[in-house]
């Protein structure tokens, strides 16, 4: 097969990705790795093959300047839901939003998507793999009509965030369902002509690296 794995520029998300891509690889599939040009460097350095697409991030300086004061209300709460009473549909619905505009939506830059869409659409990759933030990767599989799978090296608290956020929030009247994860990503896949659902948030389902122990029981295909 022909694996397109991706990863924002981030050296500690695109570690966890390096067993299976070599994993892959020596199975005798081919395999390329594609991020943003700051990550080639550490791309060719593990040995495999770096597609370079869009711009280089600026989450380091966003993260620097109003992560801090931003990122506050989210420091308290148990996102593990060991004690999910601390996680109302307010603070969800910050969390929604800080999320999607200073980090997603940074590490998925336009740059970034639509290089990453041609370049699997001139490639045509049978299965896209991405590193959970990267997004991107689940629109190029959208794009190119390839199968796709989120790939986790932490517990998948992000999900399961998500998962607390939409069903706090679809008990509502269909007026005060405000999602900025959804509305970021349906103008993404609209300027590439494919709608939003959940499963460009979700995969079509999860490699699960975690030991039993630490991983969250969300029900979806692992």
């Amino acid at each position: 097969m022909r694996v397109l794995m991706t990863s924002f520029a981030q050296n500690a998300h695109f570690n966890g990705t390096v067993p299976l891509a070599w994993a892959l690889r020596t199975a005798g599939h081919e395999v390329r790795v594609a991020s943003q040009p700051a990550l080639t460097t550490d791309i060719t350095t593990a040995g495999l093959t770096a597609v370079p697409v869009g711009a280089d991030h600026h989450l380091d300086t966003v993260m620097r300047h109003a992560g801090p004061a931003m990122f506050a209300p989210l420091r308290d709460p148990d996102f593990l839901e060991n004690r999910p009473d601390r996680l109302d549909l307010d603070l969800l619905r910050y969390w929604d939003t800080v999320f999607t505009s200073m980090v997603y939506s940074q590490a998925n830059g336009d740059t970034m998507v639509d290089d990453l869409v041609d370049f699997a659409r001139h490639w045509r990759p049978d299965l896209v793999v991405w590193e959970p933030f990267t997004f991107a990767g689940a629109v190029a599989a959208r794009v190119c009509g390839a199968a796709h799978a989120r790939l986790l090296s932490f517990p998948d608290m992000f999900l399961s965030t998500r998962d607390a956020f939409l069903r706090k929030t679809y008990r509502r009247p269909a007026a005060q369902h405000d999602d900025t994860l959804a509305e970021w990503l349906t103008w993404t896949l609209a300027r590439h002509g494919r709608p939003f659902d959940e499963e460009i948030v979700t995969g079509q389902w999860t490699i699960d690296q975690m030991p039993p122990g630490v991983r969250l029981p969300l029900g979806r295909p692992t």
